[in-house]
């Protein structure tokens, strides 16, 4: 992992993004890429009559803010021990951040709310994580970083997005203290049994251990989240569920609650 995309916004989510990143980067010896991207209808104002207009006052007041917020990032970065750079861009925020993700080791953002306010993060992390080829990192608010030598939580069930993950997370996971894989869900005929996946690891070093989860009530999320909860991990494991059309994305129900119950930074792929 030697490439970090950093998406830059102002929002609550914004100091958590930072601090997983700049972990993520030492622990790597990564170099940070910050984008900041500018969605065009910052730009624009509507009327009653469905008019749309862009106004020159608000692309001074929008440019305005986000110099100052480039201003103190780097200023921020400077006194830090990690390689990166800064760049800007225009249009959409999601597809934006999956076309520059093509070079990437990994995208560091934050999940969507159920109740969402201003000051929240845009809710680029599904729409991201199923459309880029790039795993992503989705970091809580509450997160004050990411301890890269604690403990490993591996969400397994078998899926070809579940091996996209654990692939993905090699390096993160040749850090951890310890990996745990853990499986929910009844073996079937098109699911790799957890023991491959154990196995796999070993071949690359990592030693990991295997638990079943019992689901006696709630969702595989709940099991799963309260899994974690008892193990102490530091970061989960799991792959991205779901699919697009015209880059609309509908998450799976498991990754959907994940993103939203966990307290814990998730490494998703797809």
């Amino acid at each position: 992992m030697k490439t970090i995309l950093l998406p830059i916004h102002d929002d609550d989510g914004a100091e958590a993004r930072f601090q997983v990143a700049l972990d993520l980067a030492r622990a790597h010896g990564a170099h940070l890429n910050c984008l900041q991207v500018t969605p065009l209808t910052a730009y624009v104002a509507s009327d009653s009559f469905g008019g749309v207009f862009v106004m020159p006052d608000l692309i001074e007041a929008v440019s305005a803010q986000e110099t100052k917020l480039r201003t103190a990032t780097e200023a921020r970065l400077a006194r830090e021990d990690v390689s990166w750079s800064y760049e800007h861009g225009d249009g959409d925020p999601a597809a934006t951040i999956v076309d520059r993700s093509s070079l990437a080791d990994l995208v560091i953002l934050s999940p969507a709310l159920r109740e969402p306010r201003p000051t929240d993060p845009l809710p680029l992390a599904g729409d991201v994580a199923i459309h880029a080829r790039t795993p992503v990192c989705v970091v809580p608010a509450s997160a004050r970083g990411l301890d890269v030598a604690g403990k490993a939580f591996v969400a397994w069930n078998g899926s070809p997005e579940a091996a996209a993950a654990l692939k993905a997370a090699l390096p993160m996971l040749r850090l951890a203290a310890s990996v745990v894989i853990a499986t929910v869900a009844e073996p079937s005929e098109d699911m790799l049994p957890p023991l491959d996946a154990c196995e796999y690891l070993s071949r690359h070093g990592i030693k990991a251990e295997l638990t079943t989860l019992e689901r006696d009530r709630g969702s595989i999320a709940d099991v799963l989240l309260a899994a974690r909860d008892r193990l102490g991990a530091s970061y989960v494991v799991m792959g991205a569920y779901g699919h697009s059309r015209m880059r609309e994305f509908i998450l799976g129900g498991v990754t959907r609650e994940m993103l939203r119950g966990s307290p814990t930074p998730l490494f998703l792929a797809h």
